[in-house]
């Protein structure tokens, strides 16, 4: 796992997933993990996204080159009525870690781009596909915001995205972080496009 080579299939992630939530006894895992998320640990997206001029600039990165980062969501974004609307789409089949991948992308988001945004990104409301939760009262404590559920897709809305210019832009920086994020999009997109044709 320490080898900076190592790339873990979804059925290895899943299983750790698996034994995480049985072994902490706190289903709501996903929302401690995210909310401890670095810069760091989206690797060199994240340094990219940080890096770039302005907040939109920043997101259209984030949103194109997703799959550089390790993640479970395909995330989609447009602005509707004067709010960002993300959607969080399931990148794997296995309908019972779809909680726990929402709730670390949804505050992993939050946790991460408030490190390098003036203003936080803050969910506004959540809609869910999924029953509500046991533990739903954890959820009022992390978002503080309406949040429906068993709903079509899972989705977050938020502040729309500025061209405000980011206080940890680099020209360089993002130049060379861009480079090494295409790259390892490309390394992944024939094994990503076999995945998808046989589903």
């Amino acid at each position: 796992i320490s080898d900076k080579d190592t790339l873990l299939s979804f059925n290895r992630m899943f299983a750790l997933i698996e034994a995480a939530l049985e072994l902490s006894g706190r289903p709501w895992l996903g929302l401690e993990i995210g909310s401890a998320e670095t810069i760091s640990n989206w690797g060199v997206l994240g340094y990219a996204i940080m890096s770039s001029a302005t907040e939109r600039e920043a997101m259209d990165i984030g949103a194109r080159y997703y799959e550089a980062a390790a993640t479970f969501m395909e995330i989609r974004t447009k602005l509707v009525d004067g709010r960002l609307r993300i959607q969080l789409d399931a990148i794997h089949p296995d309908r019972r870690f779809i909680p726990f991948c929402v709730e670390e992308s949804i505050t992993g988001i939050c946790c991460v781009t408030s490190s390098f945004l003036i203003e936080p990104i803050k969910p506004l409301a959540i809609e869910l596909t999924y029953p509500k939760p046991a533990y739903y009262q954890r959820y009022n404590d992390y978002f503080d915001c309406p949040i429906c559920y068993e709903r079509p897709n899972n989705v977050f809305w938020t502040r729309p995205i500025t061209d405000a210019p980011l206080p940890t832009s680099d020209k360089i920086s993002a130049a060379t972080c861009l480079k090494l994020v295409e790259q390892l999009v490309e390394r992944h997109l024939g094994e990503d496009d076999l995945i998808h044709a046989l589903r």
